[in-house]
């Protein structure tokens, strides 16, 4: 689901941006006064509504939406509608929800959903889960931490609270390296119980989650 590096040129670039000082200084340096929470509450992952002749799916962002979507011509009609598609489609909609978000779209599962803790314990080295380049870290369908805007301001995704460690970024003119270091805590806020089978998945070799009794 994450982005990893895999050609030989960009790796050999990364390889030699983060080899200098000032690199190496920047990724060292804990970011925790340049983050800023995002409004928490009144959200969805993904929800499929079925109208007429046309089914709609409101999702958040994800890197990969816009590609699925394309492959069974979705349009985006803008933040307010979401995507659309033809009604046919209902079903492979519903399968890029399970694929993306854990959950196939219908509204009944944000009747039930928890906070969850999740400890990081990346294991995989080939294609990490919590070491990105030039890309946000989503989670579970959620977006964890990214940057923002031309300053590369770094900004934790929506319900997103680090309880132990803050992620580190290292930037350079165009390029930025994000990483949230071994032993952090984070909690995820509303996230649906249907779901946790494909958290649980998503954290195979990168960590290890728990719901908060709290």
């Amino acid at each position: 689901m994450q982005n990893s590096v895999s050609s030989g040129s960009l790796f050999s670039y990364y390889c030699s941006f983060f080899s200098t000082g000032v690199a190496k200084e920047n990724i060292n340096e804990s970011i925790h006064s340049r983050i800023s929470l995002l409004p928490t509450w009144g959200f969805i992952m993904a929800v499929i509504t079925v109208s007429g002749d046309r089914i709609t799916l409101k999702a958040d962002f994800h890197p990969e939406l816009s590609t699925q979507a394309g492959r069974y011509r979705g349009r985006f009609l803008g933040k307010e509608i979401g995507w659309s598609f033809l009604p046919e489609h209902e079903q492979t909609v519903r399968q890029i929800c399970q694929t993306l978000y854990g959950v196939d779209g219908t509204p009944a599962a944000w009747n039930d959903c928890c906070t969850v803790q999740v400890e990081v314990d990346e294991q995989d080295i080939r294609a990490p889960l919590w070491r990105q380049f030039n890309a946000g870290i989503y989670l579970g369908g959620r977006h964890v931490v990214g940057v923002f805007g031309p300053r590369q301001a770094v900004r934790t995704g929506r319900g997103i609270k680090f309880l132990r460690g803050q992620p580190h970024c290292a930037t350079r003119i165009g390029a930025y390296h994000m990483e949230v270091p071994t032993g952090s805590l984070l909690e995820i806020r509303k996230y649906p119980r249907a779901a946790l089978e494909f958290l649980t998945r998503c954290l195979d070799g990168h960590g290890s989650w728990s719901v908060d009794a709290g």
